[in-house]
């Protein structure tokens, strides 16, 4: 749960990575998954989005299996205060720092709908 808190927000440094993975310069020990969550806003006294329907988000990770990437999505998307409607994630290639452990790499702004 330690390297939740290090997420980075956004994806400003991706192109690096992407080149170095393209070059043969890093190597992935692991797939990087694209998690693609959709949310609704916990009923929280003062919550910023209290007034939107729900909110979609873009994380990505480093994960072994897919349902191991959808549950750490779902955590970040459930500590940013929402209750997770759906989650889905594709394998996708390496864009952030490679990572020996599962992990959030990054994420999106959120996308709120009313």
């Amino acid at each position: 749960m330690g390297r939740l808190t290090q997420m980075k927000i956004g994806l400003g440094d991706t192109w690096i990575w992407r080149l170095l993975f393209r070059l043969g310069l890093a190597r992935a020990r692991m797939p990087q998954w694209r998690v693609i969550v959709e949310g609704r806003p916990k009923p929280i006294a003062g919550h910023p989005q209290a007034a939107a329907e729900g909110a979609v988000v873009s994380i990505l990770v480093w994960a072994h299996e897919v349902e191991e990437a959808e549950g750490l999505a779902q955590i970040v998307v459930e500590r940013d205060g929402f209750a997770t409607l759906t989650a889905d994630a594709i394998e996708v290639a390496p864009q952030t720092r490679p990572s020996a452990a599962a992990m959030v790499a990054a994420r999106s702004k959120y996308l709120f709908y009313a």
